[in-house]
């Protein structure tokens, strides 16, 4: 209970409130065991929580305490393990110390691609959908580091680049099998909802194909 209160006023940005709960969380898990994922979640919290109350060195010991637990807890190819570098890898960019976020964002890369491989074409719609948010959060903070890390490596802009694509290439390949299958389908109210989407999709490309004075105003309704 203390942890999700913690987590929830972490969230709210009530500090003063959230720190000694995190501390307790802490305690607890340390003592279920010190070397699991568990503990290692809350550590990352103490480690977000002292970023943002202007302890970077503290955020810095705890961003890093927290990646080693996680690598020891779930190993070194897990998603768990891709989020805790990226978290040391934001702290970094935030910081403006690109540098030591450069080997940390490829590591990350290496790993999500690895996974996509391995379990995208099995998730269900929702996990895909959170996957690929999750996968574009990354993104963002690889794309931070190239507009304002111009003198980075250019095989970060090409791992960069090849990881778009990758997923975009997923994406794509996930979409034709869906539609593969539902042209197979004998359900008529399925094959009825495919036409309409259809219709209204070459209706959204007609639309923005003109001039935007010119386009219908309820475009948001198809």
């Amino acid at each position: 209970i203390s942890y999700r209160l913690g987590q929830l006023y972490l969230y709210t940005k009530e500090y003063t409130k959230a720190e000694p709960l995190l501390m307790k969380a802490a305690d607890t898990e340390k003592k279920k065991n010190e070397n699991g994922d568990g503990y290692a979640a809350v550590i990352n919290d103490l480690a977000y929580l002292y970023n943002y109350t202007a302890r970077k060195t503290n955020a810095e010991k705890y961003y890093k305490w927290s990646a080693t637990l996680t690598k020891k807890a779930v190993g070194e190819k897990h998603a768990s393990y891709a989020s805790s570098l990226n978290n040391l890898a934001l702290f970094y960019t935030e910081e403006g110390r690109y540098e030591d976020a450069v080997p940390l964002i490829r590591q990350v890369s290496i790993i999500e691609a690895e996974q996509l491989f391995r379990v995208f074409s099995v998730l269900s719609e929702a996990e895909k959908i959170n996957y690929t948010e999750r996968n574009i959060f990354f993104q963002h903070i690889a794309l931070n580091i190239l507009y304002r890390f111009p003198a980075v490596s250019p095989s970060f802009y090409r791992d960069n680049f090849n990881m778009q694509l990758l997923m975009k290439s997923l994406l794509l390949t996930d979409s034709r099998n869906i539609l593969a299958g539902i042209k197979q389908s004998k359900d008529t109210t399925v094959l009825k909802w495919v036409n309409i989407w259809r219709a209204n999709k070459k209706k959204l490309s007609e639309q923005y194909a003109m001039p935007e004075t010119m386009r219908n105003k309820n475009l948001a309704q198809l």
